[in-house]
């Protein structure tokens, strides 16, 4: 797995890192998500690794972009820490003040991603069609609290991923809900970790989850470790060494 740099305006990638010290990516379902990366403190990684900057997993499907909101360190004395969230923090920077209430769910969210201000190269993806219907009402807020608030009342995940090759790249939103294989294997180490203690937030969430909730959480790899052996790579194009 490597984890590829894009650029913030054109979603182009810039470079990639394979190797790091540390590695949290927390992937949303109604919920804000995050994702934290310790890098060595080389040239290449201070010059890759800039705020505003989206990374995404070579090995997600869906890919789920993060935008690097946050750097710890801006020298080669210490480590490189980045952090972040996923690109449903965009809508923490739109805001709305209609009323929604006895609407269906992915319909209402739709409708507010749609008629917020336009946000380069984001645009609504696939209808899914799901037949859930809000029927408590909310009002006034980011459109991401509207989001956060009918997803949690009709348990019913949304998340902005990346889509499209070369110029062609978006950022797509659309809801979801993961679904149930329970035939699905992962590591022989584990087996089949449904409902196991093995995934963190599993672990964060004992009690109070829905079903489609616990499904999603303990499909996803939230920590990573890999020695520090290697050095992050930048396309040659770029005039650094690769």
């Amino acid at each position: 797995m490597r984890i590829d740099v894009l650029d913030a305006e054109t979603l182009a990638r810039v470079g990639w890192v394979d190797v790091w010290v540390s590695f949290y990516w927390d992937s949303p379902y109604y919920s804000e998500g995050s994702f934290t990366l310790e890098v060595r403190p080389t040239t290449e990684n201070l010059q890759l690794l800039q705020e505003g900057r989206w990374l995404v997993r070579s090995d997600e499907n869906p890919r789920i972009p993060m935008r690097i909101c946050s750097r710890t360190n801006q020298n080669e004395d210490a480590n490189l820490v980045v952090s972040g969230y996923p690109a449903t923090w965009l809508l923490t920077k739109r805001v709305s003040a209609v009323s929604i209430k006895n609407q269906p769910a992915e319909a209402a969210m739709r409708s507010l991603v749609s008629a917020a201000k336009p946000w380069p190269r984001l645009e609504l993806g696939t209808e899914y069609g799901f037949d859930t219907t809000f029927e408590k009402q909310t009002s006034g807020g980011t459109v991401f609290d509207y989001c956060q608030t009918i997803g949690q009342a009709c348990d019913l995940g949304f998340r902005i991923v990346l889509d499209g090759k070369g110029s062609k790249k978006k950022l797509l939103f659309e809801c979801f809900r993961p679904t149930f294989d329970p035939n699905r294997r992962y590591s022989p180490q584990w087996g089949n970790l449904l409902f196991s203690p093995h995934t963190r937030g599993l672990q964060k969430r004992t009690t109070g989850a829905t079903k489609n909730e616990m499904i999603f959480l303990e499909r996803r790899t939230l920590q990573f470790y890999r020695p520090p052996r290697l050095r992050s790579r930048i396309p040659a194009s770029n005039g650094v060494r690769a």
